[in-house]
């Protein structure tokens, strides 16, 4: 048994050592023939490589916006979700979140992604940026303190009270400007409200040092929580909510039902009105596939299990706002869900796989034709040395043919001679094997006809 071990590893090893080196033969061949086109070709493999497999980062960051939102909240539950796919998470905290866009907007800032109520800003405004869709409800609260009030626009009679709209990079102070800018009735010149981070705001107005604050935030969010809690905090129930959404199509109508708070102490004791809006997740157009689709998995995650007031669960994430161009990877989940590569691979290399399908499929699909053309112009060489001897044969014969002195012998049996030595050192590709013995013949017919003119000329005898 170890014997007929030995000779199979023994012919194995002779056969192998012969045709890798006919093999390496051919292939030095075939790069001094194309040495010119190398260069190219490698270029060309190389954007193919790149473009097929992206440097795919492990780890991202979002910004978060200011101290006690809610966005602090959801941002911390992407953490251990970004974690399972083997990539980082870092969060950012900003004065607000419409601060938080300028910086992700910004090239040179390494955020990656931002939460966004819709109607903040836009793509226009923000054209190296796109959405992954929308996450949860962000309700538009205005608590306050005192008598009930009763009004039909409360933006602008709360306009001229002591209301805290939070700082001016926050979604909220803009809002606020903007639905007091639909009111008209106040000028905005002698409007002054406070511009403090909402956990202040919240503060104040629990202490009785201001009449209101007006702050867009989840219904989970701590500082609405703080104020929801306090029994002498009211909420405002917007009367013209559907006017206000004729006027401003990014806006939701959304209702606390009477009773939802403490059903045994019916609180609230009527329904509630309010108006909303939707948070997006924005990101850089350029952003890693593996990123987003990390994203979108754990933004769907969470909203298997979400327990927003306002929502079900599943609920989210989904397209309800335009306001930015929807990324083609989250147009792609919603419309088919996460590939299914991703339950067998990392999601850095199932993305990058997803990514490419495309030219892979193309690839196999063009793999046959591929080889041929491989194996044809690896052959090209040898196909053209076979030409040439051709015509050297061909001129070699009427060179022959027309010998009529020693000299000119002596030069032919030369050439032949270069030619049959030429002939055997030169590589040629296995399927012209025939050719190959068919020159050679040729070649020493020839040599042996100019071999016996020169036996001729050696007898004096005279070439007619």
């Amino acid at each position: 048994m170890q014997h007929q071990f030995e000779t199979i590893f023994s012919n194995a090893k002779r056969y192998f050592a012969r045709y890798a080196h006919r093999e390496a033969f051919t292939w030095y061949r075939f790069v001094r023939y194309y040495i010119l086109l190398i260069p190219f070709i490698a270029i060309g493999i190389l954007a193919i490589f790149i473009y097929i497999i992206p440097t795919t980062p492990k780890s991202a960051i979002l910004a978060i916006g200011q101290t006690g939102s809610s966005y602090g909240v959801l941002a911390n539950k992407f953490t251990p979700l970004f974690k399972e796919h083997n990539l980082t998470l870092h969060l950012i905290e900003t004065g607000g979140l419409v601060e938080g866009l300028k910086v992700l907007d910004d090239p040179k800032s390494k955020v990656n992604a931002s939460f966004m109520p819709a109607g903040a800003a836009n793509g226009v405004e923000y054209p190296n940026l796109v959405s992954l869709g929308s996450i949860q409800y962000s309700p538009i609260w205005l608590f306050y303190r005192g008598k009930t009030v009763n009004v039909d626009e409360p933006f602008d009679y709360f306009a001229n009270k002591k209301i805290n709209i939070g700082t001016t990079d926050t979604a909220s102070n803009m809002m606020f400007r903007l639905f007091l800018g639909a009111s008209h009735h106040q000028p905005h010149d002698q409007i002054q409200p406070l511009e403090l981070p909402h956990a202040e705001g919240a503060k104040l107005l629990i202490n009785g040092e201001i009449d209101a604050l007006f702050i867009v935030d989840s219904f989970n969010a701590p500082v609405v929580q703080q104020l929801l809690k306090d029994p002498n905090i009211k909420i405002l129930s917007v009367k013209l909510a559907d006017a206000y959404l004729k006027q401003f199509p990014f806006l939701e109508k959304l209702t606390i039902p009477k009773g939802a708070f403490d059903i045994e102490n019916i609180l609230p004791r009527e329904d509630i009105t309010l108006l909303g809006t939707t948070t997006n997740l924005l990101i850089e157009k350029d952003t890693s596939p593996a990123i987003q689709w990390a994203f979108m998995l754990a933004a769907s995650e969470l909203g298997k299990y979400s327990e927003d007031f306002f929502s079900k669960p599943g609920t989210f994430p989904r397209v309800v706002d335009l306001s930015f161009p929807i990324s083609p990877i989250a147009k792609r989940f919603y419309a088919q869900g996460a590939p299914e590569i991703f339950e067998y691979l990392p999601i850095w290399i199932g993305s990058t796989i997803d990514h490419a399908w495309v030219l892979i499929l193309a690839f196999i699909a063009l793999i046959y034709p591929l080889y041929k053309w491989i194996i044809g112009i690896r052959a090209y060489p040898s196909k053209m040395f076979l030409y040439r001897r051709f015509i050297n044969m061909r001129d070699l014969d009427e060179l022959i043919d027309n010998i009529q002195t020693k000299e000119q012998a002596q030069n032919a049996l030369h050439k032949v001679e270069y030619l049959i030595n030429l002939n055997t050192h030169e590589w040629l590709n296995e399927t012209e094997a025939k050719e190959y013995f068919s020159i050679k013949s040729t070649m020493l017919s020839m040599k042996s006809r100019v071999e016996k003119k020169l036996a001729e000329f050696a007898d004096d005898k005279t070439i007619t």
